[in-house]
């Protein structure tokens, strides 16, 4: 497994790039999402960056839509939030998961953050994929609560079969 690096998300790709800062300070958070208007130019320069580019670039979020509404009272006491019913309790960063410029049969591993958004500690529960290019690997403290504005980092790990 060439480019593997370690599973505390400080390496991006398989080149190995170390960053212990990949995330910016401070994302602009965005509530509606924008329509992505790219000129030839700019369209073809976002298409040549490579994964681990791709992310460095990253500076804003998007507020992903609520898909299911579930019972919080099957996981937790506390069933009051501060945080609103359109909205998640855990904050993705990045807000999508871009894999460019990749090479058959290479692993390539970028972290994936979910921060909560809550004002309790909340219980956080990320569902295995059934593909063979995909997988995700949880942290360590995996099952415990993420206390409120901390975060729970996974690696979304890809493994092509072939270049596109």
């Amino acid at each position: 497994m060439n480019g593997t690096g370690d599973y505390n998300g400080d390496t991006v790709g398989h080149d190995t790039i170390r960053r212990r800062n990949h995330k910016p300070k401070n994302p602009k958070v965005l509530r509606t999402r924008r329509a992505e208007k790219y000129i030839p130019s700019s369209y073809m320069a976002a298409m040549e960056m490579t994964t681990a580019e791709r992310l460095q670039k990253t500076d804003e979020v998007h507020i992903p839509p609520v898909i299911e509404l579930l019972d919080m009272s099957e996981n937790t006491y506390q069933k009051v939030t501060n945080v609103d019913i359109d909205e998640p309790l855990f904050q993705p960063f990045p807000s999508e998961v871009f894999f460019q410029k990749y090479q058959a049969f290479e692993t390539y591993r970028v972290p994936f953050i979910l921060r909560n958004r809550d004002k309790v500690a909340r219980l956080v529960k990320v569902l295995p994929i059934d593909s063979p290019y995909f997988k995700i690997i949880s942290p360590k403290n995996v099952g415990h609560k993420t206390a409120p504005g901390m975060e729970a980092k996974f690696i979304v790990e890809f493994t092509p079969q072939e270049e596109k």
